[in-house]
């Protein structure tokens, strides 16, 4: 039997209570018995639940996507872009909740359990193939009202994680002074990261007064 390198009994992940360890399947995958909100029990792979794969179990998934399923868009990307946002504000094992639903980040309760609804929003407010979802308050949730469909260029500048830098009463973010400066962008984030600032940081190599 594998070593146990994550212990999952007791814990509730989405709409799953993890019981206890299962027999592993005939791979040698570790599972677990999982009882989901409905009552219902299932045995559910480790690597489903820590990825978030598996939030409940499939008679409850159908009854949230009922808005959707008749009309074939679960191979659509406006259907990926919403499963990525619950993702991001509703599961605590994403490496991006942190920065979305560990900030208080929620998606509209019509849209969390309507992805028809959402997508009609998406269709009548600009969203065309090579665009992505960008919310206008950084802050705020994924609602009508806060979001647009924007080039990825575009969204970059929206992000939390951004650099702004202000020299000689211009403020920019760090990667756009590396661009307009012709100076790689490792360069200048090191001599961020070093303390540097004003024009020495975008200044050229031969240049530079160090701080």
């Amino acid at each position: 039997m594998r070593k146990l390198l994550f212990n999952l009994a007791g814990k509730k992940l989405g709409n799953w209570n993890v019981i206890k360890r299962d027999n592993n399947d005939k791979h040698r995958n570790i599972k677990w018995l999982c009882k989901c909100k409905c009552g219902k029990i299932y045995s559910v792979r480790s690597e489903q639940l820590r990825n978030g794969d598996s939030t409940q179990c499939r008679s409850c998934s159908n009854k949230i996507k009922g808005g959707w399923k008749t009309h074939g868009l679960t191979k659509s990307k406006l259907f990926k872009t919403w499963c990525g946002i619950v993702q991001r504000c509703e599961n605590k094992n994403n490496e991006f909740y942190p920065r979305y639903g560990g900030r208080g980040i929620k998606i509209c309760t019509l849209w969390r359990h309507d992805f028809k609804s959402f997508y009609d929003y998406a269709i009548a407010n600009g969203w065309k193939e090579g665009l992505t979802i960008d919310r206008i308050d950084n802050d705020g949730n994924y609602e009508p009202g806060n979001i647009r469909f924007v080039p990825m260029k575009i969204q970059c500048r929206n992000r939390s994680s951004n650099i702004w830098i202000t020299i000689k009463g211009e403020t920019k973010i760090l990667a756009d002074w590396a661009r307009i400066n012709n100076i790689k962008y490792g360069t200048i984030h090191f001599r961020y990261k070093q303390g540097w600032r004003g024009e020495n940081l975008i200044a050229p190599t031969k240049t530079i007064i160090r701080p």
